[in-house]
């Protein structure tokens, strides 16, 4: 049934305006824009998009001093990375981030919810510059990243990470290969995501591990701002999930669900985007918010993160972890 008409881009100026429809089975709930464009115009979308830059998200994760002993202590105690820690004194620190609501959702996507697996095999579809691909890569793993935009994949090349161009199921990896398969905000991009998440199954070694991150439907951001919401972002998502629908999807291609939640990581930079687009008609992007707003957004990450105590599916983003 239709919930949005006559939507726009505020954020990268993509002309058209979209429509935007919602599945009426509450067990489902998916959103998608109808009409779709066509899967060959897609690139027009991406011009100029976040991916060809290196931003400074792990500059702002990645913390010096004390901050740095405890998200590192956090790692191993969270994750099993003890290499990190320099110290035996150190090991108690990570349980301080715990008490870090907004933190401590930033790590767990760092290292993309993933256990240490020293000389395990992880391939990131949507790998964008390689940011997260070289964290992992030094914690041990044996990185690989495919990305259909051939700047993004330059970016990661750079880094030393290797990237193949194009779509996954194009790569012919070989079957029963990679020990973790990670799309971060990527599904809501595919035009096929059955398709994609049936090649992930296919190179998964058997016991191995897909993590899945994207925007929620359902999520508290999305009630508040309608139609102006961060995450809709016509038209490059084309489908926007729920928990529910989203797993029971992963289900049907073979993957077993071991954990299914949603978190607040996105929601400060999703309020901010959404409220300039609401007052202006455009996003944050190259502006700087004042510092009033800045705050409010900041509250309202947290009361997000407390809502999830009562609303498990309020968060912005969904996180589900399956195994093969």
């Amino acid at each position: 049934m239709p919930l949005y008409q006559g939507l726009r881009d505020p954020w990268f100026g993509t002309p058209g305006a979209w429509n935007v429809k919602q599945c009426p089975n509450r067990g489902c709930g998916l959103l998608w824009l109808d009409p779709m464009p066509l899967e060959a115009d897609l690139a027009q979308a991406y011009q100029g998009y976040y991916t060809h830059d290196d931003a400074p998200y792990l500059a702002r994760i990645l913390r010096r001093g004390v901050s740095r002993l405890i998200q590192d202590a956090y790692l191993a105690a969270r994750y099993g990375y003890a290499d990190r820690l320099r110290w035996r004194w150190q090991q108690p620190l990570g349980a301080l981030l715990y008490l870090n609501l907004w933190h401590r959702p930033d790590l767990d996507f760092l290292v993309m919810h993933l256990p240490a697996r020293s000389g395990g095999h992880l391939l990131e579809i949507g790998c964008g510059s390689g940011q997260m691909l070289g964290t992992l890569q030094a914690l041990g793993w044996n990185v690989r990243g495919v990305d259909f935009d051939a700047e993004a994949a330059a970016h990661a090349r750079r880094k030393g990470v290797s990237v193949d161009v194009g779509n996954v199921e194009e790569q012919g990896y070989p079957a029963d290969h990679f020990d973790a398969v990670a799309l971060n905000h990527v599904i809501e991009h595919v035009y096929d995501p059955q398709r994609v998440l049936q090649e992930c199954h296919r190179i998964l070694k058997p016991g191995g591990m897909l993590v899945l991150v994207t925007p929620n439907a359902d999520s508290w951001g999305h009630r508040i701002c309608r139609g102006q919401w961060r995450s809709l972002e016509p038209p490059r998502h084309l489908r926007v999930f729920r928990r529910r629908g989203l797993s029971t999807l992963t289900r049907a291609v073979g993957f077993r669900t071991m954990s299914a939640f949603t978190s607040s990581r996105e929601s400060n930079g999703t309020f901010l985007d959404s409220y300039a687009c609401r007052r202006t008609g455009r996003g944050m992007r190259g502006r700087r918010a004042s510092v009033g707003l800045r705050l409010w957004a900041r509250g309202m990450q947290l009361a997000e993160a407390l809502l999830l105590n009562v609303r498990p599916d309020a968060g912005e983003e969904i996180v589900l972890l399956c195994e093969k």
